[in-house]
């Protein structure tokens, strides 16, 4: 028994530290924002890169990382994934303000040994704003539609909630080839790390 509190100390003493008592905002994202789901587990922490880009590292319920990504925008196709090719949108133009242009797109390239392939096309679609409720933290999204459009695969949508004042995606859905909702993914949990 001694054995099993001393490894669950171990192991949330290598968790970063959380802040309590208040909802994340983009600014927490410069030491990382946690995502998290009870059942099925799922845990992932958002950092911002020095180069403005957004990291997202995927982790097991022990804490330590399993997949690392990162992104030049939340909505655009991730532009690189560890021990994986890479994919890169050619534009991030406007999509700040999807709300006001209503659609954004891009043509996504594949990067393969530093040579770039085209790879297909991403669309991105402002259907409207609504509210999203992570334990006590309500946070306004754009409810946006996601379209990738890759050459050699199928086509596959998603309906994502976009939190602009936290910079991060806080809820998916993803789509049947009807259109109606295949799966989701809510969280549980949004914490700020410390």
């Amino acid at each position: 028994m001694r054995l099993q509190s001393c490894l669950a100390c171990a192991a949330l003493m290598a968790w970063p530290a959380l802040a309590v008592g208040q909802c994340p905002t983009a600014t927490d994202l410069q030491t990382g924002v946690r995502l998290s789901t009870d059942t099925p587990h799922f845990s992932a922490l958002y950092s911002m890169l020095p180069n403005g880009h957004l990291q997202v590292q995927r982790l097991n319920e022990g804490g330590a990382t399993i997949m690392t990504t990162s992104t030049p925008h939340p909505l655009t196709k991730i532009s690189s994934t560890t021990n994986a090719p890479s994919f890169v949108t050619t534009s991030t133009d406007d999509i700040d303000h999807l709300d006001e242009v209503l659609q954004w797109s891009s043509s996504v390239e594949n990067m393969v040994g530093g040579t770039r392939i085209p790879s297909g096309t991403v669309n991105v679609t402002f259907l409207d704003h609504s509210d999203v409720t992570i334990a006590d933290c309500t946070h306004d999204t754009w409810r946006v539609e996601v379209t990738n459009a890759p050459r050699l695969l199928p086509q596959t949508t998603s309906v994502n909630h976009y939190a602009p004042t936290l910079g991060l995606i806080i809820a998916i859905q993803i789509m049947d080839d009807t259109g109606r909702m295949a799966s989701a993914l809510t969280f549980d949990r949004i914490e700020a790390v410390q």
